[in-house]
């Protein structure tokens, strides 16, 4: 039993066929192999009938049964005019292809040429450049085939040919040299201003020389290479004086001095051991300037005509309301920088009458009693008294005339009491009179502040103007007091509002303020009198400048105001804004009458 399995297995191994390369798909449109799987034998490889194999001609065959191939198209006509024949062809692939043997591989019909026309060549093109300019090139032509695609054949022989060029002799093209040993420096140190010595090496164009026929190119490049001699040391500097600057302040502010004048060594500064510039290094010079002239102020200019405060081209007489009339002067004389004249006003203002042919007899009421002393205390203190000049009749516009002008008063009509309310100090005040009967004339007197500070809360106090008592009500001017200031302004006759002129930072707070009680319902139309405090200290704002800050053209046109400077150091400026604020007072009331009879 054991020998029959060995002799089994030899008469195996001797029948096994070579190993071919084997493929995992046979392609029968392309009679192909893809997808490589390796070299076995065939009898293993085709175990799989849609694998392939390689054969030793390096065909391609399939495993699987014999099959034939779908037939080709058909092959161009055996004549290009006339009758021919045409063929188209199959194969058979598979194990055992002689099966396939019962059917035909190649089969053929007759047809006819259809290439008589004529077509073929076209003419042949000119020839081309040669490929170089010089030594051993080629030149082509071209023609092309006009048949139709199944005329080819119409076309023997190639369509592009090929021919040498005439042999020229080509051109030397120079080459440099190799470069020669650098020279020596051209100095021995290197000179402040950046002007450093060189050396120099040459090569030539020589390496070869180019050609003269024909003309070979030159060598590019430099013939000569160029290097500083930065290691060198630097030459000594001598030291140079530069300009001269110009003069300095003169040593006098005014008349004959000197002035100084100097000069650096700098130009060039001394380096590397030099030496240092000769000659002084400072001059001086004279130096003349006129001195400077202060100003002066010029005399009063005579007062301006009287005019009416709101209508100033009407002019005032005895049966209108008091008016006013200012005054000016000038800084004269003021040069070159001199100082400006002492901080006093450029122009006055004053009240005033016309009473030209006015003539009112007044006999003197009796002295008030004196005043407190001011200061309570000190070398200065001091208190005053006041008497009035009255009228010797009640109505104050009664046409008599005096024959002896003893008291300028303005014709008002009956006394009657005007009530002011406003966030501001009681003043009291009086205007001046003028008696010349019953004893001297009373000096002018100024408006004084009474009561207590201005901002601490309430104050009751009162002041005169054109000799009617102003009753009033001040209210402080802190924040937490200002939602009480509407209890106070109902049903006044005039406001007024003081502001601290030395502190602009606070303005659009005091516009904000005023225009929030002026524009109330209570107080629509009610007269403002702005006083802007403070005009004793410096860089304090004019009238005028309060009036824009706080915007009193934005008011009601129906309210009547006025901006007036002051201080209440001195009680500058307030009888003149009292006595505005009276007349704006009266102004309105008569207005308010004229309304009433329409």
């Amino acid at each position: 039993m054991d020998v029959f399995w060995c002799t089994l297995l030899l008469l195996l191994h001797f029948h096994t066929t070579d190993g071919v390369q084997c493929f995992s798909r046979f392609v029968p449109s392309s009679l192909t192999c893809e997808g490589v799987i390796g070299e076995v034998d065939q009898d293993t490889c085709c175990l799989n009938p849609k694998y392939g194999f390689m054969s030793e001609n390096g065909g391609c065959h399939s495993c699987g049964p014999p099959t034939w191939t779908s037939w080709s198209d058909w092959s161009q006509c055996t004549t290009l005019c006339g009758e021919g024949v045409r063929l188209r062809r199959r194969s058979c692939y598979g194990i055992s292809q002689s099966a396939c043997a019962t059917g035909d591989k190649l089969q053929a019909e007759a047809c006819n040429g259809t290439c008589c026309d004529g077509e073929g060549w076209s003419p042949w093109s000119d020839w081309s450049a040669c490929s170089v300019s010089c030594g051993e090139g080629v030149k082509h032509r071209k023609r092309k085939c006009s048949a139709q695609q199944e005329c080819v054949l119409a076309c023997p022989g190639d369509s592009e040919e090929t021919q040498a060029c005439p042999v020229l002799t080509c051109p030397d093209h120079g080459g440099w040299s190799v470069w020669a040993d650098w020279s020596e420096c051209s100095g021995t140190c290197i000179h402040h201003q950046g002007n450093v010595p060189t050396r120099v090496r040459r090569r030539s164009c020589s390496s070869p020389p180019p050609s003269v026929q024909p003309p070979g190119d030159g060598c590019p490049g430099d013939s000569v290479h160029t290097q500083q001699c930065t290691e060198l040391p630097n030459c000594a500097v001598d030291g140079g004086w530069g300009p001269w600057s110009d003069p300095g302040p003169c040593s006098v502010s005014c008349g004959e001095g000197l002035q100084l004048s100097h000069r650096s060594c700098d130009q060039p500064p001394t380096q590397y051991g030099g030496r240092y510039c000769d000659g002084p290094s400072t001059r001086t010079s004279v130096c003349k300037s006129p001195c400077p002239v202060d100003g002066v102020w010029s005399e009063w200019s005579p007062w301006e005509p009287c005019q009416d405060v709101y209508e100033p081209d009407e002019s005032i007489n005895c049966e209108n309301l008091g008016g006013t009339q200012s005054r000016q002067r000038y800084c004269l004389h003021r040069a070159l920088g001199g100082a400006a004249c002492p901080l006093e006003p450029l122009s006055e203002t004053r009240v005033c009458y016309d009473v030209d042919g006015c003539y009112v007899k007044g006999q003197w009421a009796g002295w008030e009693p004196w005043s407190q002393c001011k200061p309570p205390c000190g070398a200065g203190s001091k208190r005053s008294r006041k008497a009035w000049c009255k009228p010797d009749f009640k109505d104050y516009r009664s046409p008599l005339k005096c024959p002896l002008l003893t008291a300028p008063w303005e014709p008002v009509g009956p006394r009657e009491p005007l009530h002011a309310r406003a966030p501001v100090p009681a003043l009291r005040g009086h205007r001046p009179g003028l008696c010349r009967e019953n004893g001297p004339a009373v000096p002018p007197q100024t408006a004084r502040v009474c009561g207590h500070h201005p901002d601490q809360g309430l104050q009751h106090g009162a002041a005169e103007a054109e000799r009617l008592p102003l009753p009033g009500v001040g209210r402080g001017g802190q924040e937490k007091l200002r939602p009480l200031w509407k209890s106070y302004t109902r049903r006044t006759d005039g406001l007024v509002f003081v502001v601290d002129a030395a502190d602009p930072e606070r303005m659009e707070e005091a516009r904000l303020e005023l225009h929030r009680v002026a524009r109330s319902q209570e107080n629509q139309g009610v007269p403002i009198l702005v006083l802007a405090n403070k005009q004793d200290l410096p860089g304090a704002m004019a009238a005028i400048q309060v009036d824009k800050a706080l915007s009193l053209h934005e008011l009601s046109p129906s309210t009547l105001h006025h901006t007036q400077g002051c201080s209440a150091v001195d009680g500058g400026g307030l009888q003149l804004g009292l006595e505005i604020l009276h007349h704006m007072i009266l102004r309105k009331r008569k207005t308010q009458n004229q309304s009433g009879k329409r």
